[in-house]
This record gives C-alpha cells, sequence and structure tokens, in this order.
C-alpha cells in the first residue's frame, strides 16, 4: 500500500494554509498585469491589515510592531544598535546558537560580558538566581519563550517582573512561541520581543515579526522604520495577512490545545513502546521530544526516511549549546504535529517505529 507523505516538523517550518499560496499567486497575476508599483498600491489597506494581525498575535499595538525576513534577521537588527560596550549581558541556558554567534562576535569586538544564567527546574522554577544576577552594569537578559530542541516553556511572565534597572532590557526569542500558544508582550513585561512567522503562524517563508516597547526604543535610539527592511515582497506579506488571521479566527487557545492533543498521543504511544520523552508535557510546548537510544537511531531514522515521514532530529550541541541536553545514550527526536496533521497519521508513525524499538 502507497502512503502519503507525513510531516511532523511543524516547529521548523509549519505548511501553509492552500489560501496563503492563493493569496500570493493572486498578488503575482496582478503584478504581471498591472506592474508593481500598481499592485502594491492597490494592496495598501490589506498591507495595512497585515501589521495589525502580527500585532494582534501578540497583544501589541501595530505602531510598535514591524516586519522582517527571520528571528535571527529582526534579533540582529536590534542587538547592534543597543548601547552593549562595557556591560555584562544575561543568556538563557536555551539561548539559540545563532544569537550567541553574535554575541560573541561583539564580545570579541569589545562588547559586553556574556554570562549563562543558571538552568531552571521548569516544573517549578525559581528565578532567586537569576534575580541575584541582574545589576546596575546589566544592560540586557535574552531568553526564548519557547525552546528549539525540546520546546520547553520559559516562565517569561515571572522573568519579566524580576526585579531590574530601567536600562536593562529584556528580549524575548518568540519563534517556536507564535500561533502556537498565547503571546502577550504585556504579560511578559518584556522590552522587545522577535519571531518567525513560518512555524506555528503557518506564514510564507522570510517572514518574520518584531515589537519593541516605546520606552526601549526612546532609550536605545530605534525606530520601527529603523529595524524593518524598507524593501519586501508584497505577495509574501499578504500571505502572511492570510496565515495571521487564519490563527485569530480560529484562536491560539484552540490550536494549542488541538496540538497538545496529538502531541498526549505521541507521548501516550511512545510509552507503550518503552520509548521515554525527554520533557514533560506540562511544561512544553507543541511537540513530543523522543529519546531515541542511539543503537535503535539510525533504523528508526531509515525507516521513516522510506516511510516519508518528517521529523526533526535534533543537535542540542549545534542548536542550544548552553542546554546540557544528554545525548551520550540517546538522540532527541522532536515531533511536532500541527492542525493539519491527525490521529491516524501519529498512529502510522509509530507503526514504523515499533519494528524498531
Amino acid at each position: 500500500m502507497t502512503h502519503s507523505p507525513i510531516y511532523l516538523n511543524g516547529c521548523g517550518r509549519g505548511l501553509p494554509d492552500k489560501a496563503v499560496s492563493e493569496r500570493m499567486q493572486a498578488h503575482h497575476h496582478l503584478e504581471a498585469r498591472t506592474g508593481e508599483p500598481a499592485a502594491t498600491a492597490q494592496a495598501a489597506a490589506e498591507l495595512a491589515a497585515v501589521r495589525d494581525g502580527i500585532a494582534a498575535l501578540i497583544g501589541a499595538l501595530p505602531d510598535h510592531t514591524g516586519f522582517s525576513t527571520s528571528t535571527s534577521a529582526a534579533w540582529l537588527s536590534i542587538v547592534a544598535q543597543m548601547p552593549l560596550q562595557g556591560k555584562r549581558v544575561l543568556v538563557a541556558p536555551h539561548e539559540w546558537f545563532s544569537n550567541l554567534r553574535v554575541l560573541d562576535h561583539i564580545t570579541r569586538n569589545g562588547g559586553p560580558q556574556v554570562e549563562v544564567l543558571p538552568p531552571l527546574d521548569f516544573a517549578n522554577p525559581d528565578l532567586s538566581a537569576w534575580q541575584d544576577r541582574i545589576d546596575d552594569d546589566v544592560a540586557a537578559i535574552f531568553a526564548p519563550m519557547v525552546t528549539s530542541v525540546t520546546t520547553l516553556r520559559y516562565p517569561v511572565e515571572a522573568i519579566g517582573h524580576l526585579q531590574r534597572p530601567a536600562h536593562t532590557a529584556f528580549i524575548i526569542d518568540a519563534a517556536q512561541a507564535l500561533g502556537r500558544t498565547s503571546v502577550d508582550v504585556s504579560a511578559i513585561n518584556c522590552d522587545a520581543l522577535v519571531g518567525t512567522t513560518r512555524k506555528g503562524v503557518r506564514g510564507p517563508s522570510q517572514t518574520a515579526l518584531f515589537w519593541m516597547s516605546p520606552a526601549f526604543m526612546e532609550r536605545s535610539n530605534l525606530s520601527v522604520p529603523a529595524i524593518e527592511p524598507s524593501d519586501f515582497n508584497t505577495a509574501t506579506r499578504l500571505g502572511l495577512g492570510v496565515a495571521a488571521d487564519q490563527v485569530l479566527a480560529r484562536g491560539v487557545g484552540t490550536v494549542e490545545a488541538d496540538v497538545t492533543a496529538l502531541t498526549d498521543d505521541i507521548r501516550s504511544r511512545a510509552a507503550d513502546l518503552d520509548l521515554r520523552c525527554i520533557d514533560t508535557a506540562e511544561t512544553t510546548v507543541g511537540a513530543a521530544t523522543l529519546a531515541i537510544p542511539r543503537a535503535r537511531a539510525d533504523a528508526i531514522r531509515a525507516a521513516l526516511t522510506d516511510a516519508q515521514i518528517t521529523v526533526k532530529w535534533a543537535d542540542p550541541a549545534a542548536d542550544e549549546p548552553h542546554s546540557q541536553v544528554d545525548t551520550s545514550n540517546a538522540l532527541p527526536m522532536r515531533v511536532s504535529p500541527h492542525i493539519y496533521n491527525t490521529p491516524e497519521e501519529i498512529e502510522r508513525l509509530f507503526a514504523v517505529i515499533a519494528p524498531h524499538s
């Protein structure tokens, strides 16, 4: 029997809805008939509404919210213009590797001293050790809202309300959170937030958003236009608008509940095969990361490839080098469904894994 491919890597790239592609194609056809300037002019009101939509995804005002091409691009554009020289910056243990690489480069060129914060017990996080690290010489605190390898949800609201000097910026990488769990910049009390919209939001590739608080923009001499690329693909942005509207119409809470039901099924079926999940359902968002014994990993990887089932074989040492995920005896296999996946697809996933477990 021939089966259709199964895509279970929504945390890497959410598959866009057909309506997203159709909106982009319609604009391309309009450009072909009228030329790019005229086509963009016709879409002016819709483009303004796209900004409203992405702002609504994070509980923000449109005037403080901008577009970018990726999480990393937005993060770099903001951080590169911050006054960090001679200061300390604090980073969470799960900070994304490309962000760390930028900080390392800045440090080598006379930038700040970078310190990795102590790990947290996500089931019962105690932030007192983090609070003790925050002094007047701390310019910024960097943390993901949801981690990449095991999709742990950081207690960002509690972190945002730790006592910190007015000049200490709290900057959130929300790439794995957008569209999958509630994001409210006011509740988080952060100064800036960045995140791609090609994952949980299911927008087109090369789309992302950022937000900066008015106070942060004023003291850093930044503005949304200064960070936002002046050149952009109109069709891609209109496609993002469709994707954002779909999330808002469905409700992020409903999306999270639907995906949680699928990940609970994954955890249950994994337990039936004596496969351990690296982290618990109570501390994660949108995925189940299985610890695949190294002795079985090659066979399971090959079987999934043959069955056209896509998952993510994470590399913590490369992706989150300070996360301390132990890969000595097992490899993390992240299974991240989205609303387009079905229980039958989860059943087929484990039917493929079972002979090798």
